[in-house]
């Protein structure tokens, strides 16, 4: 199955080099997954058909309050290439290309509107909800996603303790909100199951970084490049990790 997660937006380029990291280090046939904080879905995308595509059957969890939101797409058609480089660049991060070569934007956390719109012909805007999105974007996994729409503890609470495989946890980044998710999930995860979050230190503020020191004594920090560090308060880039022993 061809992976679709560069076609959904997110921003999660170390989790995905973090779940490739595992699935590489994977040995069984079966998982049971927990994912917290799942946007659209772009990281537990690319999990899922990575999975599919070994083979190794799985039941995945995605879990997040925030699916009842609703975003807007916008569509253009490029009239000049030099021009469409040039916003690819600058917009990299938000900007999507759909299978007929038009600019997509998921307009979510703030409108982003280009400068130039007389640049651009045939612009279509359409509205979406959250949970539709993320339902279509796993349409092909129906019998193997659960979808969690509610809140992190309450979802933590109809799990047993050492019963997942996997877990990750991208919701919240304050200080606060990840050593409660930390406390929530990580007495659910297997003896040598993974715990995985996004974001060591991200723009906000050093929350996770912060949490994850104050509840792991070992850890290590992977980069999309794929390149893995062992975890101190000195480095500040990349996805965190460890295995529960």
């Amino acid at each position: 199955m061809d992976h679709i997660y560069k076609n959904i937006h997110g921003y999660s380029d170390n989790l995905i080099a973090a779940y490739e990291n595992f699935i590489k280090n994977n040995n069984k046939s079966h998982l049971k997954i927990v994912e917290v904080g799942v946007y659209l879905g772009r990281s537990a995308s690319y999990l899922a058909v990575e999975l599919y595509n070994k083979n190794i059957s799985f039941d995945l969890h995605l879990v997040d309050n925030n699916w009842d939101k609703i975003g807007r797409k916008e569509f253009y058609s490029s009239q000049h290439q030099s021009r469409f480089e040039k916003i690819m660049w600058l917009y990299d991060r938000v900007v999507n290309v759909d299978e007929e070569g038009r600019l997509m934007v998921a307009v979510s956390r703030k409108l982003m509107y280009f400068d130039k719109k007389e640049d651009f012909a045939n612009v279509r805007k359409e509205n979406f909800k959250f949970i539709d999105e993320v339902t279509q974007n796993f349409k092909y996994f129906s019998d193997k996603v659960i979808f969690h729409q509610m809140d992190s503890k309450e979802t933590s609470e109809k799990f047993d303790d050492n019963s997942v495989d996997l877990i990750c946890l991208d919701a919240n980044h304050e200080y606060e909100s990840i050593s409660a998710d930390i406390k929530y999930w990580y007495p659910k995860l297997k003896y040598g199951g993974w715990i995985i979050g996004d974001d060591y230190c991200d723009q906000r503020g050093n929350g996770v970084k912060k949490a994850v020191i104050e509840n792991f004594k070992d850890f290590w920090l992977i980069d999309n490049n794929g390149t893995i560090q062992k975890g101190d308060e000195k480095l500040s880039n990349g996805a965190w990790f460890l295995q529960k022993n």
